[in-house]
Protein backbone atom coordinates (compact mmCIF):
# COMPACT_ATOMS: atom_id res chain seq x y z
CA UNK A 1 0.00 0.00 0.00
CA UNK A 2 3.14 2.52 0.88
CA UNK A 3 4.20 1.67 -2.61
CA UNK A 4 1.06 2.38 -4.42
CA UNK A 5 0.68 5.53 -2.73
CA UNK A 6 4.05 6.63 -3.14
CA UNK A 7 3.76 5.80 -7.00
CA UNK A 8 0.70 8.24 -7.05
CA UNK A 9 2.35 10.84 -5.42
CA UNK A 10 4.69 10.34 -7.64
CA UNK A 11 2.78 10.84 -10.67
CA UNK A 12 0.08 13.47 -9.75
CA UNK A 13 2.48 15.56 -8.18
CA UNK A 14 4.23 16.60 -11.08
CA UNK A 15 1.07 16.34 -13.00
CA UNK A 16 -0.39 18.96 -11.06
CA UNK A 17 2.37 21.16 -10.85
CA UNK A 18 3.01 21.08 -14.78
CA UNK A 19 -0.95 21.75 -15.66
CA UNK A 20 -1.11 24.70 -12.76
CA UNK A 21 2.60 26.23 -14.27
CA UNK A 22 1.17 26.76 -17.65
CA UNK A 23 3.23 25.69 -20.14
CA UNK A 24 3.04 27.59 -23.57
CA UNK A 25 3.53 26.77 -26.96
CA UNK A 26 5.07 29.61 -29.06
CA UNK A 27 1.57 30.31 -30.63
CA UNK A 28 0.26 30.90 -26.96
CA UNK A 29 -1.92 27.59 -26.29
CA UNK A 30 -1.54 25.35 -23.62
CA UNK A 31 0.59 22.11 -24.33
CA UNK A 32 -1.41 19.48 -23.42
CA UNK A 33 0.51 17.38 -25.26
CA UNK A 34 4.05 18.10 -23.02
CA UNK A 35 1.87 17.14 -20.24
CA UNK A 36 0.59 14.02 -21.30
CA UNK A 37 3.83 12.83 -22.61
CA UNK A 38 5.63 13.32 -19.69
CA UNK A 39 2.84 11.63 -17.18
CA UNK A 40 3.04 8.87 -19.54
CA UNK A 41 7.13 9.16 -19.26
CA UNK A 42 6.69 8.76 -15.50
CA UNK A 43 4.07 6.36 -15.12
CA UNK A 44 5.50 4.08 -17.38
CA UNK A 45 9.43 4.17 -16.12
CA UNK A 46 8.05 2.65 -13.17
CA UNK A 47 7.16 -0.60 -14.69
CA UNK A 48 10.58 -2.08 -13.59
CA UNK A 49 9.87 -0.79 -10.22
CA UNK A 50 6.18 -2.96 -9.48
CA UNK A 51 7.71 -5.97 -10.08
CA UNK A 52 8.87 -7.15 -7.26
CA UNK A 53 12.73 -9.44 -7.19
CA UNK A 54 10.50 -12.84 -7.31
CA UNK A 55 8.57 -11.83 -10.46
CA UNK A 56 11.59 -11.13 -11.93
CA UNK A 57 13.52 -14.24 -11.12
CA UNK A 58 10.56 -15.94 -12.74
CA UNK A 59 10.09 -13.94 -15.68
CA UNK A 60 13.82 -14.81 -16.14
CA UNK A 61 14.29 -18.38 -15.74
CA UNK A 62 10.18 -18.53 -17.39
CA UNK A 63 10.64 -15.96 -20.03
CA UNK A 64 13.92 -14.14 -20.45
CA UNK A 65 12.57 -12.56 -23.50
CA UNK A 66 9.83 -10.88 -21.95
CA UNK A 67 11.70 -9.62 -18.89
CA UNK A 68 14.09 -7.98 -21.93
CA UNK A 69 11.43 -6.46 -23.78
CA UNK A 70 10.07 -4.98 -20.21
CA UNK A 71 13.83 -3.59 -19.08
CA UNK A 72 13.95 -2.47 -22.90
CA UNK A 73 10.94 -0.29 -22.58
CA UNK A 74 11.83 0.81 -19.34
CA UNK A 75 15.36 2.04 -20.97
CA UNK A 76 13.10 3.67 -23.64
CA UNK A 77 10.24 5.62 -21.28
CA UNK A 78 13.51 7.00 -19.28
CA UNK A 79 15.01 8.57 -22.82
CA UNK A 80 11.10 10.01 -23.62
CA UNK A 81 11.56 11.62 -19.91
CA UNK A 82 14.74 12.67 -20.40
CA UNK A 83 13.51 14.24 -23.27
CA UNK A 84 10.66 15.86 -22.49
CA UNK A 85 11.69 17.61 -19.36
CA UNK A 86 9.85 20.80 -18.86
CA UNK A 87 12.11 24.21 -18.31
CA UNK A 88 10.89 25.37 -14.28
CA UNK A 89 9.45 29.08 -14.41
CA UNK A 90 12.30 31.35 -12.63
CA UNK A 91 14.96 29.07 -13.74
CA UNK A 92 17.76 30.10 -15.74
CA UNK A 93 17.06 28.11 -19.27
CA UNK A 94 18.88 25.47 -20.04
CA UNK A 95 21.71 24.98 -22.84
CA UNK A 96 19.71 22.89 -25.63
CA UNK A 97 21.42 19.53 -26.42
CA UNK A 98 20.44 17.24 -29.60
CA UNK A 99 18.73 14.49 -27.68
CA UNK A 100 19.75 11.15 -28.93
CA UNK A 101 17.40 9.95 -30.99
CA UNK A 102 14.93 7.30 -28.26
CA UNK A 103 14.66 3.72 -29.10
CA UNK A 104 11.14 2.39 -30.65
CA UNK A 105 9.45 0.50 -27.69
CA UNK A 106 8.71 -3.17 -28.28
CA UNK A 107 5.16 -4.29 -27.96
CA UNK A 108 4.25 -6.88 -25.94
CA UNK A 109 3.17 -9.76 -27.73
CA UNK A 110 0.70 -12.74 -26.39
CA UNK A 111 3.11 -14.65 -24.66
CA UNK A 112 4.96 -12.13 -22.89
CA UNK A 113 1.27 -11.34 -21.26
CA UNK A 114 1.15 -14.98 -20.41
CA UNK A 115 4.67 -14.92 -18.71
CA UNK A 116 3.92 -12.20 -16.86
CA UNK A 117 0.24 -13.17 -15.91
CA UNK A 118 1.94 -16.70 -14.84
CA UNK A 119 4.92 -15.34 -13.07
CA UNK A 120 2.04 -13.33 -10.61
CA UNK A 121 2.80 -9.67 -12.01
CA UNK A 122 -0.53 -7.84 -10.58
CA UNK A 123 -3.36 -6.86 -13.42
CA UNK A 124 -2.27 -2.97 -12.86
CA UNK A 125 1.23 -2.91 -13.91
CA UNK A 126 0.37 -5.75 -16.81
CA UNK A 127 -2.14 -2.98 -18.02
CA UNK A 128 0.12 -0.38 -17.27
CA UNK A 129 2.82 -1.76 -19.49
CA UNK A 130 0.29 -3.10 -22.29
CA UNK A 131 -1.04 0.93 -22.65
CA UNK A 132 2.44 2.08 -22.42
CA UNK A 133 4.06 0.03 -24.58
CA UNK A 134 1.55 0.80 -27.42
CA UNK A 135 0.79 -2.73 -28.17
CA UNK A 136 -2.03 -3.57 -30.51
CA UNK A 137 -3.64 -6.92 -30.51
CA UNK A 138 -5.86 -8.88 -33.29
CA UNK A 139 -8.97 -10.45 -31.88
CA UNK A 140 -7.23 -13.80 -32.70
CA UNK A 141 -4.40 -12.84 -30.18
CA UNK A 142 -6.94 -12.01 -27.68
CA UNK A 143 -9.30 -15.31 -28.66
CA UNK A 144 -5.82 -17.30 -28.27
CA UNK A 145 -4.59 -15.42 -24.48
CA UNK A 146 -7.69 -16.92 -23.55
CA UNK A 147 -8.28 -19.90 -24.67
CA UNK A 148 -4.34 -20.78 -23.67
CA UNK A 149 -5.35 -19.23 -20.39
CA UNK A 150 -8.95 -18.74 -19.61
CA UNK A 151 -7.97 -17.44 -15.71
CA UNK A 152 -6.46 -13.96 -17.36
CA UNK A 153 -8.14 -11.41 -15.55
CA UNK A 154 -10.80 -9.42 -17.40
CA UNK A 155 -9.37 -5.98 -16.94
CA UNK A 156 -6.12 -7.63 -19.25
CA UNK A 157 -8.53 -8.51 -21.70
CA UNK A 158 -10.44 -5.02 -22.05
CA UNK A 159 -7.45 -3.51 -22.15
CA UNK A 160 -5.99 -5.62 -25.40
CA UNK A 161 -9.34 -4.83 -26.72
CA UNK A 162 -8.93 -0.94 -26.30
CA UNK A 163 -5.54 -0.12 -25.08
CA UNK A 164 -6.03 3.72 -25.11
Amino acid sequence: MRIIKRTIGVILVPAVLLLTSGCNTPGGTTSIITVLTLATAITAGAIMTHINAEQKAKLEAQSPGTLKTIKHNDDVYQQQKEASRVQTPGQPPQPQTPAPPAEALTPLTVDDIKALDSAGVKKAVIIAEIKASKSVYTQADITALQQSNPNIDQAIIDCMKNPS
